[in-house]
Order: structure tokens, then C-alpha cells, then sequence
């Protein structure tokens, strides 16, 4: 399976992204209450797949010295990044790679404990589901635990900006065949994510919904109306790639949509999934 260039909406070109990505986690991880589904993990070996700056590796090698942590990523400057920190903070106990993880994975079978792979939606394209998760679950040991985390969309607000920036990506994610949902009305993945896993020899299956509020008066509503701001911009570019929009359009509609998430009425939910299951 060949990997098609530019799968990853955003651009890692400078140093944008990578922040918007450090700050997101911290908010994804603190809504999904900890770092495995298990209250004592006694994992040895963990795959983090599309590690990006690498924060939840580094989060459980500090947590878990007892245990061996990878992190891949196409990005290389991610991965520095993450090698950087792991140095800075003494962690002896992870490692950095850059990896392409659409394609098969330079792995022995039966390699790892614990493999994780959050928000893998945006960069796969909708026939790569499969094959991507089959070989997750084939680095997987028996008995160990594969775990995907996804949304379907970046939420669902009372902003009629942010709402029509949000059809726009939906719009092209569909025009370019990423989207799971039979009419492209979303991203479609987190219905399916169990069924990939069972598919590809996961048993004991488990689901876990999340609930972020970003509403105004909401804890979580600084921090990702930043993300959205940084998020709504450096993916201009693929819209305007895709051709379902104009630069003069987007101008206008980014105005509006900081304007409205700063108003005191401005309500904003962000539902995701995480599925887990056990190899056989």
C-alpha cells in the first residue's frame, strides 16, 4: 500500500503545529482521566503510533520507569523534538523513531504489550483502516492491548462560523476520500473502531466515550479556543488545495469564528472514543 504524499492536513512546516499539538494533548489527556484504560498497568513493552511531539510517551516513561516506551512519527522535527525532551528530563527508558505507520511496520510479530494510536484519522485515508490497524494488532503480543482513540469531527458548537469552517473541512475530507461515514457527513471512524480491532484477531473488547466542554464560562475554553484559532489557520492551505473554498471566504469566516467562540452565549462540546481490545 502506497502511502499518498501530503496525508496529514496540516503542513509541519515551523514550529505551529507542534505547538497546537503540545497543547491539545494536555487537554484530550486530562478529559480522558489517565494514561491507560488500566488503573495499574503492568505493561512492558509500548508502542505510542504517531507519537507527534511524543508528550504521552514521555508521560508514561515518567510514570512507569519499569516499562519500555516507543514513540513513531513521520515528522522529524517531532521526533527531535521529543528526543530532545526525553534527554532534558533524564528518561532512559524511551525512544524516537521516525516511522511512515501506513506502511507495515518494522517490527517483529508479537513485539509489544501496549500499542496506542490516537487521532490516526487525520492523516489515514478511508481504505487504509484495515491494513494500518491489522498490523497494530500484529506487533501486539497475545494478551496484550491495542487501544485507538478517534473523533469525528472538532465539535459541535452554537457558533455559526465555526460550524461552517467545520462543514468546510468535513466537505473536503470527503472530496479526498478520508471519510469512514457512508455520506460524508463526518468522519465516520469511531463507530468502526471496534470492528477494526475484532476484525484483526482483538477479543474483550471495551469502549470509553469523552466529553470535552469548551463552552465560555468552561475551564477548557481558553486553551482550545487557541487550538482552534491555530487549527482553523494552518489548515487553510489544504482547503484551499481542495478547491471548495476561496481565500476571501476563509478571511472573513475567520473573523467571525474568533469573534463568536469569545462571546459569553458561545457553547462548544467535542465528543471522541477510545476502543481497546485484547489479542487473542
Amino acid at each position: 500500500m502506497e502511502n499518498p504524499p501530503g496525508t496529514y492536513i496540516i503542513d509541519f512546516g515551523g514550529g505551529a503545529e507542534l505547538a497546537r499539538l503540545i497543547i491539545l494533548y494536555y487537554i484530550l489527556e486530562e478529559a480522558m482521566g489517565g494514561l491507560f484504560p488500566d488503573e495499574k498497568p503492568s505493561y512492558v513493552d509500548v508502542l505510542d503510533i504517531a507519537c507527534g511531539p511524543g508528550i504521552w510517551a514521555l508521560e508514561v516513561a515518567r510514570a512507569y520507569p519499569e516499562m519500555n516506551v516507543l514513540g513513531v512519527d513521520i515528522n522529524k522535527p517531532m521526533i527531535e523534538y521529543a528526543k530532545a525532551h526525553a534527554t532534558i528530563r533524564g528518561l532512559e527508558n524511551v525512544l524516537f523513531q521516525v516511522m511512515d505507520v501506513t506502511q507495515p511496520l518494522p517490527f517483529a510479530d508479537a513485539s509489544f504489550d501496549f500499542v496506542n494510536a490516537r487521532f490516526i484519522e487525520s492523516f489515514l485515508l478511508k481504505e487504509m483502516w484495515p491494513v494500518v490497524i491489522q498490523e497494530f494488532v500484529r506487533v501486539t503480543r497475545p494478551g496484550g492491548t491495542v487501544r485507538l482513540t478517534a473523533c469525528d469531527d472538532p465539535g459541535v458548537t452554537n457558533s455559526l462560523a465555526f460550524e461552517r469552517y467545520k462543514t468546510l473541512f468535513i466537505q473536503a475530507a470527503h472530496k479526498e476520500g478520508r471519510l469512514l461515514h457512508p455520506l460524508g457527513l463526518h468522519g465516520g471512524a469511531t463507530p468502526l473502531l471496534s470492528q477494526f480491532l475484532h476484525k484483526a484477531g482483538c477479543q474483550q473488547m471495551h469502549e470509553q466515550p469523552h466529553l470535552l466542554n469548551f463552552s465560555y464560562d468552561t475551564k477548557f475554553h481558553h486553551r482550545m479556543t487557541e487550538n482552534f484559532r491555530m487549527f482553523f489557520v494552518l489548515g487553510q492551505p489544504w482547503l484551499l488545495k481542495t478547491g471548495i473554498v476561496k481565500q476571501t471566504e476563509l478571511d472573513v469566516l475567520y473573523e467571525q469564528v474568533v469573534q463568536e467562540m469569545m462571546q459569553p452565549d458561545f457553547n462548544g462540546l467535542l465528543y471522541f472514543l477510545s476502543a481497546w481490545g485484547q489479542k487473542t
